[in-house]
């Protein structure tokens, strides 16, 4: 789980690993729009967006992760807000996103991404 906020990102306990496809997000009542993630654990995913989202603002998720050999597993997942700040070094606001209550499937997926 997301630790408390007492930092401005919101450090994640568990380990994490850089990722850099494609996340496409969906608002309730709004179009869907694409962000540049920068890494993914088994709790979440960081991404850069263009726009500040509050904390616990829902939503859905869906990207690529690629697998061992070539394969890839489309991931569609709901997600919170957890953080969101303005950076200059990523060009947008770095918005920490925790999953919630991914399917097992999903899950194994993301756990051998992480650790692979």
């Amino acid at each position: 789980m997301f630790q408390s906020l007492d930092s401005a990102e919101g450090r994640r306990a568990e380990a994490r690993r850089r990722f850099f496809r494609p996340v496409t997000v969906f608002l309730n009542g709004q179009p869907a729009f694409e962000a540049r993630p920068f890494d993914i654990s088994n709790e979440g995913v960081g991404i850069t967006i263009d726009t500040s989202l509050a904390q616990g603002t829902s939503c859905a998720l869906s990207f690529q992760l690629p697998l061992g050999g070539g394969a890839e597993f489309t991931v569609e997942v709901s997600a919170a807000v957890v953080y969101s700040m303005l950076s200059g070094k990523m060009g947008g606001f770095k918005t920490g996103m925790q999953f919630k209550n991914p399917t097992a499937k999903v899950a194994d997926a993301i756990l051998a991404y992480v650790t692979g």
